[in-house]
């Protein structure tokens, strides 16, 4: 899995290697979305549902978060 140390500005998330890709259905909540793509970055072949979603709240991820290193195509 994935340990995760919460802090007070945010999360650390640490990869342990024995993720394996997946579907995540982020049920069209723009939220789960966002957070599933962020944690799929330390799984190859992780798919997220519902991109549509995003652009309620921030209709740039994507493009932001591959400008940053992330690798977050649409299907």
């Amino acid at each position: 899995g994935i340990k995760i140390q919460e802090k007070e500005d945010g999360l650390i998330l640490e990869s342990s290697n024995e993720l394996r890709g997946a579907l995540l259905d982020s049920e069209n909540d723009h939220r789960l979305f966002m957070a599933f793509c962020i944690a799929g970055m330390y799984v190859s072949n992780c798919i997220v549902t519902d991109y549509e979603s995003v652009s309620v709240s921030y209709p740039n991820f994507i493009s932001e978060m591959n400008k940053l290193g992330a690798r977050i195509t649409i299907q």
